[in-house]
């Protein structure tokens, strides 16, 4: 069986906790501040703004609420993901594979219905997020295999 490198099974939990915590603390700014967000000098590659001074590889003054969510999600579903079960055999690789190509049929789907019937800034936010959609499909379908396998075995015996 070829190995998989996976992030040790730890990294689960560390996920679990930073994907959590952005999301509570993403709400709990988004009520407090009201959509106002948190600004910082910044390098930047290129920073476009509607009606404000224009940057090209330059520090500048930007909102970075929406780059940490995203940062901060991102990193915590990839530890989810990435992360070894406590047995890991030919079967969970499989079960692995299959997840990922249901993810991928998912998210495509989505970005397609997305690009079709989504118009303006919305369609740029929605997209955005297209590399968590595609870690939380995996993950949700990833686990529900587990789930469903655990139990057909469980049955069996």
């Amino acid at each position: 069986m070829k190995k998989i490198p996976l992030l040790p099974r730890y990294f689960r939990w560390i996920g679990v906790i930073l994907f959590t915590l952005t999301l509570v603390l993403y709400v709990i700014d988004t009520i407090e501040r009201g959509g106002e967000g948190i600004y910082t000098k910044s390098f930047v590659l290129i920073n476009d703004p509607f009606m404000s001074e224009k940057g090209f590889l330059k520090f500048m003054e930007v909102e970075i609420t929406l780059t940490l969510f995203l940062s901060l999600t991102l990193f915590g579903l990839a530890a989810i993901a990435f992360s070894r079960n406590k047995v890991e055999d030919e079967m969970i690789n499989s079960v692995r594979l299959f997840s990922w190509s249901w993810a991928i049929i998912y998210a495509l789907i989505f970005c397609f219905i997305a690009t079709v019937f989504v118009y303006g800034t919305t369609f740029v936010r929605i997209i955005s997020l297209f590399p968590q959609e595609l870690l939380l499909f995996y993950i949700i379908i990833f686990h529900i295999s587990i789930f469903k396998l655990n139990r057909k075995t469980a049955v069996e015996e």
